[in-house]
């Protein structure tokens, strides 16, 4: 908003005439310069970039644990994003806010097994995946911890959906050997449909993945070789397998690269950032568009709102209001040009799916040999599709669902394996969709009484149940009828599938066969069911029946017979936020050596300031920042160096060294940005 200071004239009656003049005068030139801006009064649109949070963690016994590792991730996010930015409209940042209970600094987790090797070694996926799954689940755990501390419905959404990402020392083999040729490795997020498909990848719904790579403090991996390991490995994670982005003669028609073609040749030239050489850095365009069509299925994934500049604010003064305060009156001018805050930051909101998960704090089967596999419940989600301008981003909902008529939200399970055998598996989710315990029913109620551990339990709208038996699966759910106080079934039942998630290994042919990684079943609960609040509740349950008939039960809340469940909230974590140029006609743009208003917010706390371009080795500014509340900017000035490369960046704001950071766009130089959908 400019900011206006006001002025007080003062006379007696013989100089009334004068002042009232002088007012009238300048009310008049006020008006009419207001009428000859009109280009100021709505600054065009700036950059629409799809962040991607990730929850960070350093392992014990690298250098970086051992020096900063906060500086150590920070380095491996700007490396990241200055390739994924330019070319496909792709920021990485941390997941960490000030809401995470003051946590201002990346987990550094213990090596689960420090005598393979030197302490932060990890034994090579490609000959056993098992240390890679014991270093992600402690990662995850670390952000649970976090996520507790900050409480029950607390405003963090999709944060919990972050994928994890751990720096290590080495890969190692059996022997405890350094693996020289892997720098990195990753797991793809679970998907489905046909995303697959060269000219219009299809995908209804992505969760999770997972990245792990070795330690560059020392200077190994090079930054150059670097910058595009990381981009390599998040490129993984959003469904993208080796090759070079282009449906080759000679493959399968329709189908591009390793995940979705085996035929395909992933070092053929022309290279990519795909190929398996980390040699080149070009992204093509289907390597473009499907990452982003995962994103915007991806309940961790935010984007900026459109950033509009106000009218400027004129003073108008009436000539008989002047008379009536007998010719006393406050005039305000404008104070000289300057960085000056417009108006509150917009918050990052979701790109396209809204989503909050729960996490099971005990890992019933580690360490126990004797509790089967299948019988341990390790998460439980819910996620839904949002259009423009509904919730956080407030219209539609898109139909992500089924070609049957789409769904109004997903509820997942993540159990710790799927046993297609004997026996059974069935898992439950209750879900007070209003946030209300006063409204509702209890479980226990539910006609045929599927679950009678819950049936002390109140408030709950909507039970949904998966069936896993004789390798069959399928699924029931239940909703409360307020007006007629009892639960009536879902008649057609909702759809039910499992999805799969893929290492950086996989090839297309492996897909569906025993080395496919299933992750997690997915119920979608049809739209029109019932109408889920941004904040509602939730509780899960898994019960397995062996061959032999013994049962075993994993729920959360811990306790086998809940006593309520757990607050949740669907609205986008509020993560520090930047601008630049945000009252330009161009916002977002800036030229080499010039200086730009630069909008900071969210921190949560005062403190120095570091300001980043691109992946630079060095700040390109510092200053004292100063918290004036969550979306209320502070504004400051910084000067782009004379040698910027010209091109779409990104600006990385860390606050006093540590893990918090705001991430804004910044195209260097008078250029267009491309559109990152086009084909």
């Amino acid at each position: 908003m400019t900011t206006l200071s006001p002025t007080r004239l003062y006379g007696s009656r013989g100089y009334r005439r004068s002042a009232l003049a002088v007012l009238l005068l300048a009310s008049l030139v006020v008006s009419a310069l207001a009428q000859a801006t009109p280009a100021l009064a709505q600054a065009g649109q700036g950059p629409q970039l799809l962040h991607l949070p990730m929850r960070w963690c350093v392992l014990e016994g690298t250098l970086a644990a051992r020096r900063d590792p906060d500086a150590a991730v920070l380095e491996r996010i700007r490396r990241g994003s200055s390739i994924l930015a330019p070319q496909a409209g792709i920021t990485l940042r941390s997941a960490l806010n000030a809401t995470l209970a003051g946590a201002k600094a990346f987990p550094v987790i213990k090596d689960p097994r420090p005598r393979l090797g030197r302490p932060g070694d990890v034994r090579v996926p490609t000959e056993s995946g098992a240390e890679y799954t014991l270093v992600m689940q402690r990662c995850a755990q670390a952000w649970q911890r976090l996520e507790r501390r900050a409480g029950p419905g607390a405003d963090l959404g999709g944060v919990s959906y972050g994928p994890p990402a751990v720096i290590i020392r080495d890969f190692v083999d059996g022997r405890g050997r350094p693996v020289s040729n892997v720098w990195g490795y990753a797991f793809s997020a679970s998907s489905n449909a046909d995303y697959c498909a060269a000219d219009t990848a299809l995908i209804r719904r992505a969760s999770g993945g997972s990245l792990m790579v070795v330690d560059s403090s020392d200077g190994s991996p090079s930054a150059l070789l670097d910058r595009r390991l990381i981009a390599h490995e998040v490129g993984h994670i959003l469904r993208l397998g080796h090759g070079d982005g282009l449906d080759n003669p000679g493959s399968v028609p329709g189908r591009v690269d390793k995940f979705c073609d085996d035929s395909e040749n992933p070092d053929i030239a022309p290279g990519s950032l795909m190929s398996r050489s980390l040699s080149y850095e070009d992204v093509r365009s289907w390597q473009r568009r499907l990452p982003r069509n995962v994103l915007r299925r991806h309940p961790a994934a935010v984007e900026e709102q459109v950033f509009y500049a106000p009218p400027i604010k004129r003073e108008r003064h009436i000539f008989l209001e002047r008379i009536a305060h007998d010719g006393v009156r406050t005039v305000r001018r404008l104070l000289p040009p300057g960085p000056a805050a417009l108006r509150p930051l917009p918050r990052l909101r979701s790109a396209g799916v809204r989503g909050a998960s729960l996490f099971d704090a005990i890992r019933e089967t580690s360490g126990d040999e004797t509790r089967p596999r299948g019988a341990d419940l390790r998460a439980a989600g819910l996620s839904e599709a949002v259009g423009p301008d509904d919730g956080d981003r407030g219209g539609e909902v898109i139909d992500v669902g089924p070609d049957d008529g789409g769904h109004g939200f997903d509820v997942s399970l993540w159990p710790d394996g799927l046993p297609f055998g004997s026996g059974g598996q069935h898992g439950f989710v209750v879900i007070d969709v209003d946030g209300d315990p006063g409204t509702g029913g209890s479980p226990g109620s539910v006609p045929g009484n599927p679950i009678p551990e819950w049936k002390d339990l109140l408030g709950v709208e909507l039970l949904v149940r998966s069936v896993l038996e004789a390798g069959e699966l399928s699924a029931q759910a239940w909703r409360w009828d307020e007006a007629a106080l009892e639960w009536l079934e879902l008649d057609p039942a909702p759809t039910v599938e499992v999805t799969q998630r893929l290492a950086e290994g996989d090839h297309a042919a492996e897909q569906d066969d025993a080395t496919a990684r299933r992750d997690s079943i997915v119920i979608s609960v049809p739209s029109g069911v019932v109408e889920l609040s941004e904040r509602f509740g939730m509780a899960a349950m898994l019960r397995l029946r062996t061959a032999e008939g013994k049962v075993y039960r994993d729920s959360f809340p811990s306790d086998v017979v809940a006593s309520g469940v757990v607050a949740m909230s669907l609205r986008s974590a509020d993560y520090p936020l930047c601008a630049l140029n945000r009252d330009s006609s161009r916002p977002a743009s800036a030229m080499p050596g010039a200086a730009a208003t630069l909008e900071l917010s969210g921190f949560g706390s005062s403190g120095p300031v570091s300001v980043w371009l691109g992946d630079s080795t060095v700040p390109i500014a510092r200053a004292e920042y100063q918290e004036l509340g969550c979306t209320w900017p502070w504004v400051t000035e910084v000067t782009l160096p004379e040698a910027s490369e010209p091109g779409l960046q990104v600006l990385q704001v860390v606050l006093d060294d540590s893990g918090l950071t705001a991430a804004c766009a910044v195209v260097v130089g008078d250029m267009e940005l491309p559109d990152f959908d086009a084909p």
